[in-house]
């Protein structure tokens, strides 16, 4: 509540205070204070009166202020947990969604976007025989374009968590992709005067097709030869690649008409190899010269067989790369069945224990095109 200061309380200090200053009695400092008693007296008088708060009214306040406070801060904190409720149920269901792949139609084990992709191309220019149809696919190298760009955004962090087959099929799947964009770049192939010892269409005719030619992979630059050598068979150590990974060449590897899935690699590594060496580009064996013949692919990748297969006891008599070389050529199921995993038991019985001599075919460069 306010207080007030009477009018009639005015009055009487005005009048008791000019007839005090009338007394000459007085000094002149008690004269002074006087004077402004009056003044003040006046003041109040004629202006009536000021509000002044009692501590009453002033504590009645303050605790008034600090309820409508309080309500506004209680608003203002139920504002700000509002969205900060909402935000946790969205992380909550985010995170339910990443830990429950089936929620979200994702699966953990997918492969990258480029295999579908690369499974139609492979399906519609590729036949049974590994066999290229560029002169279509050239006309329809978008495709391929796009595959090749798909490759390169591959996030170098997304293949930390592939397993080694992944990681095999990723690179295997890479290195035939490459080898077509060559081609398709290339396409129809020039012959270059002083390659005369290669067929015209080769991939030889192509300068530097192994170590010039860089192509992006996860934002680096790589060439075929590096990717082949520094990463499949040296950090592999799976000499199975070498016959699945196509040369654009008759006599290289059939290039499979479906790309390399990590779940089944394996037993697609297997049928490569048994599919190459049961064809001639792979092993002849010619009984009347007694003669038996390996292809080139073994002599290019001579130190790599050695170093896996060359401490196997057999083949003792044989230089050690024949050795290595004859160790992969009859590997077994190792159940003591004499079942082969790559030839037939003729075939192996016959390398075993037949008298024969051990040279390599020469390479078929022909340009591995449909006619």
């Amino acid at each position: 509540m306010y207080g007030r200061v009477p009018r009639y309380l005015s009055y009487s200090i005005i009048n008791s205070a000019v007839a005090i200053y009338k007394d000459t009695q007085i000094n002149m400092k008690l004269r002074t204070l006087i004077s402004v008693l009056v003044l003040a007296s006046l003041a109040a008088f004629f202006c009536g009166y000021q509000p002044v708060k009692t501590v009453n009214a002033a504590k009645s306040d303050a605790k008034n202020g600090d309820s409508a406070n309080k309500e506004k801060n209680d608003k203002t904190e139920t504002a700000k947990q509002k969205p900060r409720a909402e935000e946790n149920q969205d992380s909550q269901e985010n995170q339910k969604q990443v830990n429950n792949p089936q929620e979200n139609g994702k699966d953990e084990k997918t492969t990258p976007a480029f295999y579908e992709k690369y499974k139609e191309l492979l399906a519609t220019y590729v036949d049974d025989d590994g066999r290229v149809n560029y002169r279509l696919l050239r006309r329809k190298r978008a495709i391929l374009a796009a595959i090749v760009r798909e490759i390169d955004n591959v996030h170098p962090a997304e293949k930390i968590s592939w397993s080694r087959s992944e990681k095999m099929a990723f690179w295997i799947n890479t290195y035939n992709i490459m080898t077509l964009k060559l081609i398709i770049d290339e396409y129809p192939i020039q012959p270059i005067w002083y390659m005369f010892a290669y067929p015209d269409s080769s991939i030889m005719q192509i300068p530097g097709a192994w170590t010039k030619k860089y192509f992006k992979i996860m934002g680096l630059e790589y060439t075929l030869r590096e990717i082949k050598d520094e990463i499949l068979v040296a950090r592999f150590t799976d000499l199975r690649v070498c016959f699945a990974l196509s040369f654009a060449s008759v006599g290289s590897a059939f290039l499979r008409n479906e790309p390399y899935y990590p779940d089944r690699l394996d037993k697609q590594l297997d049928e490569q190899v048994k599919k190459y060496l049961t064809s001639p580009k792979g092993l002849k064996i010619d009984k009347t010269k007694k003669m038996v013949y390996l292809s080139d692919i073994f002599n290019w990748n001579r130190k790599d067989f050695v170093a896996k297969y060359g401490h196997i006891k057999k083949f003792r008599d044989k230089k050690p790369e024949m050795q290595a070389y004859l160790n992969f050529i009859t590997a077994d199921d190792l159940l003591g069945n004499n079942r082969y995993l790559y030839i037939s038991e003729e075939t192996a019985k016959y390398l075993k224990n037949g008298d024969y001599r051990l040279a390599h075919e020469s390479f078929n460069w022909h340009l591995n095109e449909q006619r």
